[in-house]
């Protein structure tokens, strides 16, 4: 795990000084070395850098940037299957000087070219500069653990995994994007492929780009997509299924334990990363570290459960209990962490885990996508019982109510609840779609009081264009899960282990999110992910075989904090700061007095879901970047 950075100028500003700023302020996800290359192509000048997390092969071999072949690569992940692709290689004549997967990569691309990345099982972002070709290709996994931020303007393009590195540069722009804003506020985060910054985007994932240096143009490649595997009618008797894909998660688990570095495990006590747990412990020969995080609160607390688990299971096991003081301490550190606004609260308890688990170990381990591949959310019932019972009301009915509910919805004098709920209700009335009612049931604040608060709403949504391109998806469940795993998961719940991990400079491995595992259970029919009304069924079925059933079948529990009670109470401090009407008009993004007006409304209710937190990250963030 390492971090990446550099730049293709054709004004040749930029220079070493520059790289190396931009290098050094990823030092969180790569303190054991650092290296910068610099190259004048033609009319541009191209810096290549990187921070690495020592994890396979810690010699000096595995130093970046890599140069072999008359080729460069900067590598930010891991292949776990490096070694049977390295087999591969060398039996095509290839030599190796190291045992690092970054040659593995590099060699593969000389004998594949860009498509070499369908070879590789893994997590990554990476670049490399072709010299010959006078291309540069930047790279990202299938499911999007990695990030890979790209600035493109003037003539200039920067690249890196975290935007803290743009900030360096003094030609950067940080002219904010209002589709952003807006979508941040809908759903407390800025999905792919737009960011925060106007001329700045995500790398989608699933593809690469492509700049070629002498045209200058630039291509973007998709060579993998979540939706190519839905409904593909993959019929089979129960057991068969059972057996394949208990196969598939032993293989992805093991490969998640490659490293030469120690390696652990967060457990929750849930079924996702009891499982993950339960078969590694049993398929190793050394006893595994796990970690928990508990707290005062036992409302939140799942302490007691994980450590049941991990004695049954036989894990060296440290679980730390955490002050209210002490999670309230991480906050004014979420901005530098999470440099574009982010609103999962739960981003605190996985920040804390992160940092005792970097006591021990320097790869760890989550359970994060088996909700969304396997139908564990509750949420999920909900939403298909709401979808059903619209669908019954004549077309009709629904549109006129809609446009009914939508009008009172948009009167701020009612309290924000029936807000929300009457504008939730106009919402899906009006357009009945199963994945409508999806993204409805995930608005934090409604369009009407974004509109009330921001001056626009109805800009481009790029979830939109991951439901337009499931049209053909027959199966409706199996589409509100695929719409869950390439927004929500890959938006939210990856953002949040990347960061809070390399934060405390430690790996963050995802074993159910293998893609062999996605593209397999997608195919599968929904009434199999949830059988007669219990959710997660292939999961919890395989989790027979290795967990006592009286330990597992308990209720589900969110992994969080009572957020909302500490703004009211103990950190009152923080919205009176960056929430009052003077903070507000500072940056002249939102409008002050609405705002404010909802602001003291929040503050007086009981029920407002996070909305108070949106807000204060928002404002936090700006103080920050701004």
């Amino acid at each position: 795990m390492c971090g990446i950075a550099g730049f293709i100028d054709y004004n040749r500003g930029l220079n070493e000084q520059d790289l190396k700023a931009m290098v050094r302020s990823l030092y969180h996800r790569g303190p054991d070395s650092e290296g910068q290359a610099l190259y004048s192509e033609g009319l541009a000048h191209i810096g290549l850098g990187h921070r690495r997390l020592s994890i396979i092969d810690l010699s000096e071999l595995g130093r970046q940037p890599m140069q072999k072949y008359n080729l460069t690569m900067i590598f930010n992940g891991e292949i776990y299957n490096y070694k049977e692709v390295k087999k591969l290689l060398q039996d095509l004549d290839y030599t190796f000087d190291s045992d690092s997967d970054s040659e593995v990569v590099l060699t593969a691309y000389k004998e594949w070219g860009p498509m070499c990345v369908e070879k590789f099982i893994g997590m990554f972002a990476f670049c490399i500069f072709d010299h010959d070709a006078k291309k540069i290709h930047l790279f990202r996994d299938r499911i999007g653990v990695k990030p890979l931020y790209i600035y493109e303007k003037d003539g200039m393009l920067l690249f890196a995994s975290e935007l803290k590195a743009f900030h360096k540069i003094k030609a950067f722009d940080k002219t904010l994007n209002e589709d952003a804003i807006a979508l941040y506020f809908r759903y407390g985060y800025v999905p792919n492929p737009i960011c925060i910054f106007k001329y700045c985007k995500k790398a989608l994932p699933g593809h690469y780009l492509t700049l070629d240096l002498t045209s200058k143009e630039v291509t973007n490649t998709c060579y993998w997509d979540a939706k190519f595997y839905l409904d593909k009618n993959n019929i089979k008797d129960e057991k068969v299924i059972l057996n394949e894909v208990e196969q598939l998660l032993i293989s992805a688990f093991n490969y998640r334990m490659v490293a030469d570095v120690p390696v652990g495990i967060f457990l929750s006590g849930g079924y996702d990363s009891s499982l993950v747990t339960a078969i590694l412990q049993k398929y190793s020969s050394q006893q595994l570290n796990t970690f928990t995080i508990g707290f005062e609160d036992s409302a939140y607390d799942e302490s007691a459960h994980a450590e049941k688990v991990a004695n049954y299971i036989g894990t060296h096991h440290t679980c730390h209990k955490c002050s209210t003081k002490e999670a309230q301490d991480i906050v004014p550190l979420l901005c530098d962490i999470f440099d574009e606004p982010f609103a999962d609260s739960s981003a605190i308890p996985t920040y804390l885990v992160s940092k005792i688990a970097a006591q021990h170990v320097k790869v760890v381990l989550s359970a994060d996508g088996g909700d969304e591949i396997f139908a564990g959310y509750n949420r999920n019932l909900k939403i298909a019982a709401i979808h059903k019972k619209i669908q019954m009301v004549p077309s009709f009915m629904r549109s006129t109510v809609g446009r009914i509910s939508t009008f009172f919805g948009s009167w701020q004098s009612l309290p924000l609840k029936w807000q929300h709920r009457l504008s939730m209700l106009g919402n899906v009335l009006q357009d009945a779609r199963l994945e409508n009612v999806f993204d409805a049931h995930s608005h934090f604040l409604s369009d009407h009081t974004i509109n009330h608060i921001f001056k626009k709403t109805n800009g481009h949504n790029p979830q939109t264009d991951i439901e337009n391109g499931m049209e053909h998806i027959t199966d409706d469940f199996n589409r509100m899960l695929a719409i869950d795993f390439q927004s929500t998961l890959v938006n939210d719940m990856l953002v949040k282990v990347d960061r809070a991990t390399m934060a405390n400079s430690i790996e963050g491995r995802e074993p159910l999110l293998d893609h062999r595992i996605y593209e397999y259970v997608a195919s599968l029919p929904s009434t199999l992910k949830m059988k007669n009304g219990k959710l997660k069924y292939i999961l919890k079925e395989i989790s027979k075989k290795y967990l006592p059933q009286e330990i597992m079948e308990r209720p589900k529990m969110g992994f969080g904090i009572p957020i909302e009670q500490w703004l009211k109470n103990d950190m009152k401090y923080l919205v009176d700061a960056h929430l009052s009407k003077e903070a507000l008009a500072k940056y002249k993004i939102l409008h002050v007095e609405n705002t404010y007006t909802l602001v003291e409304k929040l503050k007086k209710s009981s029920d407002n879901n996070g909305q108070l937190w949106l807000l204060l990250t928002f404002q936090m963030w700006c103080k920050r970047w701004l």
